[in-house]
């Protein structure tokens, strides 16, 4: 019984975690374009950071590019 009940758990959690879907979408743009725009985010954003290095951490710029593209208008799925 309990050869039979582990991988059957095993397979159904795998079952929804396959089944979550993870990522970002825009309404109005294709999704090959989202490269561009991180990439633009970033440069933006880290020449903030270069300007005042001690009000920012890791964390920061994270949020800070998060923020950026949100109002390029990418969103989480």
């Amino acid at each position: 019984m309990q050869k039979i009940v582990f991988p059957a758990l095993l397979l159904g959690v795998f079952l929804i975690m396959a089944g979550c879907r993870t990522g970002t979408w825009h309404p109005n743009k294709d999704q090959s374009e989202w490269g561009r725009d991180h990439a633009e985010c970033e440069e933006i954003i880290r020449a903030g950071v270069r300007d005042s290095p001690e009000t920012y951490d890791v964390v920061d710029e994270v949020k800070l590019i998060r923020s950026c593209m949100e109002k390029k208008g990418w969103r989480k799925k």
